[in-house]
C-alpha cells in the first residue's frame, strides 16, 4: 500500500487538514498520522482510519499508477461526445468601449452573415447526423455584444432549435450579454430557445462601473445594465441572471459597495460570479490584475460577504479533469466568418485558428494548432503530471499559459492552488453552521 500522490495536507485549527483532490476525501488528522502517511507507515495507523483511508483514496494499493487512472478519466471525459457544445460569435460589434475588452481599440464591426449562419446549420446537422451519441446541443450567444442583432438571428436559431426537434436532441442557449439591450421581447424570445443562462456584467456602483463600462459616447452605462438585470429577473420564464463582476486592484473595494446596492435592490436571489481580470503583460493595465497567489486574499471576504447577503455563489471546489472545453472534442468557438476556435479568449488571432466551417458545413482547414488543444493534457506537460493539485486543476487555463509560457503545453495555474484550502475552509464552516442550524430547529420541536 502507498499514501495517494494527490493528497494535499493544510495545517489548521492546532491540526492537519487532509484533502485528496483526485476523490474529494477530507479528514481531520494529527502529526502522529501526517507523519504516517507522508512515511507509508501504515502499522501505526488505527485499523479502522486506515480502513477508511482505503475507502476514499487516501490510501491505494501499490501496483495503482494514479496517473494512468487520471488519465483515462481526463481522456474519458475529453472524448464523450453526447454534448456538441458551440460558442457563436453573433457579432464582433459592440455598442460599450469597456477598458479591458480583449478586442481592444476600436472594435471590429462584422456580424454573421446568412452564407455562415447556413455554413454552421448545416455543420450542426451533420454531426448530429454522423454521431448518433450527440443527445444535447448547447449555443453560447457571445460577442461583441450578440443582441445587438438578435432580432435579425432569431429565425436562424429557432431553425436550430427545430432541427435539434426533429432528431430528438436536446437544445438549449446561453447568452453573454451587457445587458443592457434586453427588452421584454428580447426575453420571449430567449424563453423560446430554451435558455438557460443569462450572465450580465456590472463592475461596480454607479460611478465605479460608469468609468470601466461606458458607452461608445462615453456615457457611463449603470442604470441602463441595472435595469436590464432586474428585466431578467422578473421574467418568470427565465432564471434569475447571473451576474459577473469583474474584479482588479482598481475597483475591489468597491465591490462590497455594489454588494450591498444588490441586496439593497431586491437582487441576492441573482447568481453572482467574481471574474479575475486577466490582461497580457504587455497591456498598461497589466499592473492592475491580481496574481494567482494574491487570490484567496481577494475571493475569501466576497464569498463571505455574499453569504452573509445571503446570495446564490459558488464557493466549492470542484474536480476538473479537463480545465474547459479547449480540450473536448466537440466543443468550438466560432468566429463570424466561419473560422474555428477552440477558446473564445483568442479569437481573431490567427495563430490559434483551429479550421474552418465551408459552405457545405465540414470543419476543414483543420490546423496543428487544434490538435495541440484535444492533446493539452498531463501527459504532455511534466510540472501537471507530478503536481498533487492535478485532478483539482485539469491543467489549468490553456489561455493563461499561453499567455505566461507561449505554449500550451505549459501549466496554466489560475485559482486552484491558491484557493482550495480557503474553500475547504469555508465548505467546513458553512457545514457545521447548518448543523447548528438544524440542531436549534430540534431543540425547539421538542
Amino acid at each position: 500500500m502507498k499514501a495517494s500522490n494527490y493528497n494535499v495536507v493544510y495545517e489548521h485549527d492546532n491540526s492537519f487538514l487532509l484533502v485528496n483532490t483526485l476523490t474529494g476525501a477530507m479528514f481531520s488528522i494529527d502529526s502522529h498520522i501526517k507523519s504516517a502517511l507522508e512515511n507509508d507507515s501504515f502499522d501505526l495507523i488505527d485499523e479502522q482510519l486506515v480502513s477508511d483511508f482505503k475507502k476514499t483514496g487516501i490510501i491505494i494499493e501499490g501496483n495503482v499508477n494514479e496517473l494512468y487512472l487520471y488519465s483515462y478519466l481526463t481522456k474519458k471525459e475529453a472524448l464523450q461526445n453526447s454534448v456538441l457544445s458551440l460558442t457563436v460569435l453573433m457579432t464582433r460589434a459592440c455598442n460599450f468601449a469597456c477598458s479591458y475588452c480583449f478586442e481592444g481599440g476600436e472594435k471590429p464591426q462584422e456580424a454573421l452573415t446568412d452564407t455562415v449562419k447556413d455554413s454552421i446549420y448545416k455543420f450542426i446537422q451533420n454531426v448530429c447526423n454522423e454521431n448518433k451519441n450527440i443527445r444535447h446541443v448547447g449555443l453560447t450567444l457571445f460577442g461583441g455584444e450578440p443582441l445587438l442583432n438578435f432580432n435579425a438571428n432569431y429565425q436562424w436559431l429557432c431553425k436550430i432549435k427545430d432541427l435539434c426537434s426533429e432528431n430528438e436532441k436536446e437544445f438549449s442557449t446561453m447568452v453573454i450579454t451587457n445587458g443592457v439591450l434586453i427588452t421584454e421581447e428580447i426575453l420571449k424570445g430567449l424563453a423560446h430557445l430554451n435558455c438557460t443562462n443569462i450572465q450580465i456584467t456590472l463592475d461596480g456602483t454607479e460611478p465605479v462601473h460608469n468609468s470601466r463600462r461606458m458607452f461608445k459616447n462615453g456615457k457611463g452605462s449603470f442604470t441602463e445594465v441595472v435595469q436590464g438585470i432586474k428585466r431578467v429577473k422578473d421574467f418568470e420564464k427565465l432564471p434569475n441572471p447571473v451576474i459577473r463582476i469583474n474584479i482588479d486592484k482598481t475597483n475591489l473595494e468597491n465591490a462590497y459597495e455594489l454588494l450591498d446596492y444588490l441586496k439593497s435592490h431586491g437582487l441576492e436571489k441573482c447568481f453572482v460570479d467574481f471574474g479575475i481580470v486577466k490582461l497580457d503583460k504587455k497591456s498598461p493595465a497589466y499592473r492592475f490584475c491580481f496574481a494567482d497567489n494574491e487570490l484567496a486574499d481577494v475571493l475569501v471576504p466576497l464569498w463571505k460577504k455574499l453569504h452573509n447577503l445571503g446570495f446564490s455563489y459558488n464557493y466549492r471546489p470542484m474536480r476538473a479533469f479537463n480545465y474547459c472545453g479547449i480540450s473536448k472534442e466537440n466543443f468550438f468557438t466560432i468566429n463570424v466568418n466561419g473560422d474555428v476556435y477552440k477558446c473564445w479568449e483568442v479569437v481573431g488571432h490567427e495563430k490559434y485558428i483551429a479550421g474552418h466551417i465551408n459552405e457545405q458545413g465540414s470543419l476543414v482547414h483543420i490546423t496543428p494548432h487544434y490538435y495541440d488543444c484535444l492533446n493539452r493534457d498531463a501527459d504532455h506537460i511534466s510540472e501537471c503530471k507530478a503536481c498533487a493539485y492535478l485532478p483539482a486543476c485539469g491543467c489549468g487555463c490553456a489561455s493563461v499559459a499561453m499567455q505566461k509560457h507561449g505554449t500550451l503545453f505549459a501549466p496554466g495555474c489560475f485559482k486552484t492552488k491558491s484557493l482550495l484550502f480557503p474553500q475547504v475552509k469555508m465548505l467546513i464552516s458553512h457545514l457545521r453552521e447548518q448543523n447548528k442550524i438544524q440542531a436549534n430547529q430540534g431543540d425547539t420541536n421538542e
